[in-house]
C-alpha cells in the first residue's frame, strides 16, 4: 500500500478588516457598520443582532477553536440571508482572536481602554476538531472526495492541529482514509481507542500503543502553553459504523473507558498545562467517561443539539460543552496556565455579520469549485427514474420546461417569470445583487444544482433521467425547441415531467380523454402536499425561515389563459 501524502497548505496572511472592526476592553468583537453606519442586516431589529463576544476576558496564554460534526458543511447554502457557518468566516474569526485587545490586568475599563490590539502581544490559536468533518449521507462519491479534500486544506490552513475520528471517518473505504490520514507537518489525527490497519487480535495496549496514521494522544505546544489532548469515539458510534465486532480490515476500535485507562496516565506523567478530552460519543457517555476520569480539564463532546448552549457545565473540576453541528458554532477555550481556572470557556456562532469572508479560503473554494467542473463531477451524475405520483409512474414522461407549459398556463407562466424561482440558477451563478464582483460560480456543484435548476432529486442531489442538462437551449428548423431550457426552478420539479400531459391535451383536442384526465391527475399538486414538497429545498439549512403560508403568497399561480 502506498501512501499519498496531502500537499501542504501554506497558512496565507488574513488581512484584519481595519475599518469594520475595533477593539476595546468592553466592546471585544463588534459588528460591522454598514455604508450608512447601519449594522443591521434587512429585517432585523435589534434583539437579532450579535453580542460581542469573550467580554470582560483577559488576555489568554492560548486560544483554542474546538470544532465538530462538520458534515461536509463547507460553506452555508448562501439562499436566506445570516445564515450560520461557513469555513472562510471561521479562518476571520482565527485572525481576530489572534489580533484583538484584551480586557486588561487590572480589569479597570479604562485601563483597558489605554491598550490596544497593536499594543498587546498576539495571541497564539489553534483549531481542534471532534472528527465528522465530510459528508454523512454519501461519502463515497466523487465530490465528496474533492470537497473532503477542500475541507481539509481550509483547516491546515487556519492552523487546526488536531482531528478526532467521527461516524464519516470510520466508514471511507481504505484509499480514502489512506489519503485523509497521511501525516502532515504540525497535522495529526488523534484518537485512543481507534486503531488503522489491525493485523490479527490485538489487545487495548496494542491499540494505545499503535501510531499507524493516527496517534492515540498528544502533547500540542501553543506558543509557550502546552496542551495533553486525547480522543475517543464512543460505543454507539462504533457498533453503528463498524458493528458488533467494532472491527472491518482497516479499523478496529476498543472500549473507550479502557483505552482511557491506559492513556490517562501518559497524559498526567506530561505535566501539562491543560488536559483536553474530544469524546465523539454520547453526552450520557461522556458524562460517565468525566465521572471516571476527573482529571481532564476540558471536554468537548458531540451528541448535544445542533444549536448549542454557548455555556459549560461543570462536572466536578471538568468543563464540559458541545459545539453542535454542521459549522455553525465552534467553542473557544482561552489557556491561563496556572490559574485557579485553568480554562475558559464560551460557545459562539459563526455569524456573518461579525465575521467576513477571508481571501485564502476562498481560493479554496474556488479552487474545488473549479475541479468540480474539470471533473465533470454533476454531468457525470448517474440519472434516477421520477418516482410519480399516485398510482402513476412516468415512465416515457420527460420534461419539457416552463416555457411550454406556459402555452397554455399562461396566467401562472407569467406569475413564475415575476418570481425568484425563475432566476435560481442566475443568483446560483452571479450571486445575489452587490455580491457579482466576489461571487464563486457554483454551476457546477451538484448539491447547488440541485435546487436551482428544473429535474433533479433535490435529497439526493442527482438529475432524473430528463432533467437539467448543460447545454444551452436550441430550436430546430421549425422553431421547436430540441434541449428544453430547464434552468432555474420550474413548474415541473412541483408538478412533474409534462411531457405526456401536453401531449394528451393536444392529441385530445379539448375532449376529456381517460388518458387526459389521467395525466391531468398526475400533474396536479394538492395543496396538503405543496408544503412537503416545497421543504425539499426550503429546508431547515437552506431557508430557516421559511413559513410555507407566508412564501405560497409569493407564488400563488391560480389560472390558465389571460
Amino acid at each position: 500500500m502506498s501512501n499519498r501524502v496531502f500537499a501542504v497548505v501554506i497558512l496565507a496572511a488574513v488581512a484584519a478588516l481595519g475599518g469594520f472592526w475595533y477593539y476595546t476592553s468592553q466592546q471585544p468583537i463588534a459588528p460591522p457598520m454598514g455604508a450608512a453606519g447601519n449594522a443591521l442586516e434587512s429585517g432585523d431589529t435589534p434583539k437579532d443582532q450579535p453580542k460581542p463576544i469573550l467580554q470582560g476576558w483577559k488576555r489568554p496564554a492560548a486560544m483554542l477553536v474546538i470544532s465538530g460534526e462538520m458534515h461536509g458543511y463547507i460553506e452555508p447554502c448562501g439562499c436566506s440571508q445570516n445564515q450560520l457557518g461557513g469555513l472562510s468566516r471561521r479562518a476571520d474569526l482565527f485572525e481576530k482572536l489572534r489580533t484583538r485587545a484584551w480586557a486588561d490586568e487590572t480589569d479597570s475599563a479604562e485601563a483597558g481602554k489605554e491598550k490596544s490590539g497593536a499594543q498587546q502581544p498576539p495571541v497564539e490559536v489553534v483549531g481542534f476538531d471532534l472528527g465528522g468533518v465530510i459528508n454523512n449521507s454519501r461519502p463515497s462519491r466523487a465530490q465528496a472526495k474533492l470537497k473532503s479534500a477542500a475541507i481539509i486544506s481550509s483547516l491546515k490552513a487556519m492552523h487546526y492541529t488536531i482531528l478526532g475520528f467521527g461516524r464519516e471517518e470510520l466508514q471511507l473505504d481504505e484509499d480514502k482514509l489512506v489519503e485523509l490520514v497521511n501525516p502532515t507537518e504540525g497535522f495529526k489525527y488523534v484518537s485512543a481507542n481507534v486503531m488503522l490497519f489491525p493485523n490479527g487480535p490485538v489487545s487495548v495496549a496494542d491499540v494505545v500503543a499503535n501510531e499507524m496514521g493516527r496517534v492515540p494522544w498528544t502533547l500540542a505546544t501553543v506558543g509557550s502553553v502546552k496542551i495533553a489532548v486525547t480522543s475517543i469515539v464512543g460505543k454507539q458510534q462504533i457498533s453503528e459504523t463498524l458493528g458488533d465486532a467494532s472491527r472491518n480490515d482497516m479499523i478496529i476500535a476498543v472500549d473507550p473507558a479502557a483505552a482511557l485507562k491506559e492513556v490517562m496516565p501518559k497524559l498526567l506523567e506530561a505535566k501539562a498545562d491543560l488536559r483536553v478530552l474530544l469524546s465523539h460519543a454520547s453526552l450520557k457517555e461522556t458524562e460517565a467517561l468525566i465521572d471516571q476520569f476527573p482529571d481532564f480539564d476540558v471536554v468537548i463532546s458531540v451528541g448535544g443539539p445542533e444549536d448549542p448552549d454557548p455555556k459549560p457545565t461543570r462536572i466536578g473540576h471538568t468543563l464540559l460543552a458541545t459545539v453542535g453541528e454542521k459549522g455553525k458554532h465552534v467553542g473557544l477555550v482561552g489557556v491561563y496556565p496556572g490559574a485557579e481556572e485553568p480554562a475558559r470557556y464560551e460557545g459562539i456562532s459563526i455569524d456573518g455579520r461579525m465575521f467576513q469572508k477571508t481571501e485564502r479560503l476562498e481560493e479554496i473554494m474556488r479552487d474545488y469549485q473549479k475541479k468540480l467542473e474539470q471533473e465533470k463531477i454533476a454531468r457525470n451524475q448517474k440519472p434516477v427514474q421520477h418516482p410519480g405520483r399516485g398510482d402513476v409512474t412516468p415512465a416515457n414522461a420527460t420534461f419539457v420546461g416552463a416555457k411550454r407549459c406556459g402555452e397554455c398556463h399562461s396566467k401562472a407562466y407569467d406569475k413564475w417569470k415575476t418570481s425568484g424561482h425563475a432566476h435560481a440558477m442566475e443568483s446560483l451563478s452571479k450571486g445575489r445583487k452587490g455580491e457579482e464582483a466576489t461571487w464563486i460560480d457554483r454551476a457546477q456543484d451538484p448539491e447547488c444544482l440541485a435546487c436551482h435548476v428544473t429535474g433533479w432529486e433535490a435529497k439526493i442531489m442527482v438529475p432524473y433521467e430528463s432533467g437539467y442538462l448543460f447545454e444551452k437551449a436550441y430550436k430546430d428548423r421549425k422553431g421547436k425547441d430540441v434541449v428544453p431550457d430547464l434552468a432555474g426552478q420550474q413548474c415541473e420539479n412541483c408538478h412533474g415531467p409534462g411531457s405526456e400531459h401536453a401531449l394528451k391535451e393536444q392529441a385530445g383536442k379539448g375532449q376529456i380523454t381517460d388518458e387526459v384526465q389521467k395525466w391531468r391527475k398526475f400533474m396536479h399538486l394538492d395543496m396538503s402536499v405543496a408544503e412537503q414538497v416545497c421543504i425539499r429545498c426550503h429546508d431547515g439549512d437552506n431557508s430557516p425561515k421559511f413559513k410555507f403560508p407566508e412564501y405560497w403568497k409569493k407564488i400563488d399561480h391560480k389560472g390558465m389563459k389571460d
